[in-house]
C-alpha cells in the first residue's frame, strides 16, 4: 500500500471498482498511516517552534492555530464550529483541491468557482451579509464562464507527467493555504511557516490518494474523519 501510495503519477490510473469494504479499510489505514506520519513530524515542529520563540522571540506558531480555534467555537458556539469544520470546510475545501483532478472541464469550472466564492470573501467586507454573498456568488459565476470559454475540452488528454505536476501542486496548495489560520501572519517569518502545515501537506497527500483509489467522495469523508478526530480530541 505504501507504494502504490508514493507512486503519484500512477493515481490516475489506480482501479476504483472495488467493494464498499474493501473502499473502508483502505481509508482507515490510510488514516492511520497520516496519523503516523504526522506524530513523526512533531519534533520538527516543535524544534522551529522552539527556534520561533526563543530566537526570534516570536508567539508560539504551534499554539497559534490551537487559539484560533478556540476563538471560533468561543464566537459560534460548538454545534456551529462543529459543522462549519467537520462538514462544510472539507466538502469546499474538497471540491476546490480534488475535484478537478478529474482533468475534466466541467470539475475544473466548479472547483475554480467554488474556490473564487470561498477566498473572495477576504477582499470583501460589507456590513450587509447578503451583500457580501451576492458579491462572491457573481464572482464565481464569472469565473465558472471564463473557464467553460476558455478551458479546452481536451483538458482530460494532457500527459501523464502533467497530471502528476497538477496533482503535487493541490497537494502544496491545500497544505500551504492552511498557513492562513496563522493570522496575522509575521511575514519576517514567512519561510518557516510551511513548517506548521506539514500535517495538512501530508493530509493533501492521503486525501488525493483516497480521490484516485476510491472516488471522490470517499475523499471527503476522510477529510470529514481526520478534521472531526482533531475537534473532539482538542475540545475533549
Amino acid at each position: 500500500m505504501l507504494e502504490e501510495i508514493f507512486a503519484i503519477s500512477n493515481y490516475p490510473d489506480l482501479d476504483q471498482k472495488q467493494t464498499f469494504s474493501t473502499k473502508l479499510s483502505t481509508l482507515l489505514k490510510t488514516y492511520g498511516i497520516l496519523l503516523l506520519a504526522i506524530f513523526l513530524a512533531v519534533p520538527v515542529m516543535l524544534v522551529a517552534d522552539k527556534l520561533v520563540t526563543n530566537v526570534f522571540h516570536h508567539k508560539s506558531l504551534a499554539s497559534a492555530n490551537k487559539f484560533a480555534l478556540h476563538a471560533m467555537f468561543h464566537k459560534l458556539g460548538f454545534l456551529k464550529s462543529f459543522l462549519l469544520a467537520c462538514i462544510v470546510a472539507p466538502v469546499f475545501e474538497e471540491v476546490i483541491c480534488r475535484l478537478p483532478l478529474s482533468f475534466k472541464k466541467r470539475d475544473i469550472a466548479i472547483g475554480l468557482s467554488i474556490a473564487a466564492f470561498y477566498f473572495s470573501g477576504a477582499f470583501f467586507h460589507p456590513a450587509n451579509i447578503l451583500v457580501k454573498l451576492g458579491i462572491e456568488a457573481a464572482i464565481a459565476v464569472i469565473i465558472a464562464g471564463l473557464c467553460f470559454k476558455f478551458i479546452p475540452a481536451t483538458v482530460v488528454l494532457i500527459s501523464p507527467a502533467n497530471k502528476k505536476r497538477w496533482i503535487i501542486f493541490f497537494i502544496s496548495f491545500f497544505g500551504l493555504m492552511h498557513i492562513l489560520n496563522f493570522h496575522p501572519i509575521d511575514y519576517f517569518l514567512i519561510w518557516i511557516y510551511p513548517v506548521f502545515v506539514i500535517p495538512q501537506l501530508l493530509m493533501g497527500w492521503g486525501m488525493s490518494y483516497i480521490r484516485f483509489k476510491n472516488g471522490f467522495v470517499w475523499g471527503i469523508a476522510l477529510h470529514m474523519l481526520i478534521n472531526t478526530v482533531t475537534v473532539l480530541l482538542t475540545f475533549h
